[in-house]
């Protein structure tokens, strides 16, 4: 078997900086005897990260018992938070790599209309993107922006046109924009990072 020297760069320009939605990319023309058994080894790996998670949280929960009733809700309310977010996203991440997965093996990437993908809610998406949102009136939302420091939230969300502004350094688009400025990735490969969080939603 021998692999392409195009192909050769790309997997060292991936682990030059490594991206967990490049794999999309690298394991489509990753050969095709070894792809599911590294995606089966991924997914092994988050697989036992939750019940890590699972497990740890039960003994935890057990040692707080002697605590007063104060303490305990306190404390509490600290790990069902910390718990909340790793799950979200151990999910998150295996989520993904079963719909990769399964995309791959069927030879083909589930990809939706771009009509489609710039309905979807840009809210949701900046939700899933790690940014914090706060709502202004019925119909926007303010974050601090990620493209230049700030003190104040300048980052304003649309969402009667599902579109973005910063008043700050006027950074601007749909949420085609935002994927590609925030995950620094293709037009195309934000189109499938889009489809897969589309997909997730359905």
């Amino acid at each position: 078997m021998k692999i392409e020297n195009s192909t050769l760069e790309k997997y060292r320009e991936f682990l030059k900086e490594p991206s967990f939605e490049d794999l999309l990319e690298i394991l489509r023309d990753f050969p095709e005897p070894f792809r599911n058994d590294l995606l089966d080894c991924n997914i092994n790996y988050w697989q036992k990260r939750l019940e890590e998670l699972k497990e740890n949280f039960e003994n935890i929960a057990q040692k707080i018992i002697n605590l007063s009733l104060e303490e305990q809700k306190l404390l509490e309310a600290i790990i069902l938070k910390t718990y909340e977010s790793t799950y979200k996203l151990i999910m998150k991440r295996l989520g993904f790599l079963l719909s990769l997965k399964k995309a791959l093996n069927n030879q083909q990437i589930p990809l939706i209309s771009i009509d489609e993908i710039k309905n979807i809610s840009i809210v949701e998406v900046a939700y899933n993107l790690g940014l914090s949102l706060k709502p202004v009136g019925t119909d926007k939302y303010v974050s601090f922006c990620p493209f230049h420091e700030e003190n104040h939230p300048s980052l304003t969300f649309f969402t009667n046109s599902s579109r973005f502004y910063c008043f700050g350094c006027h950074e601007k688009g749909d949420v085609i924009d935002l994927v590609m400025k925030i995950k620094k990735l293709s037009f195309k490969q934000a189109l499938e990072y889009l489809s897969f969080l589309k997909g997730e939603k359905s």
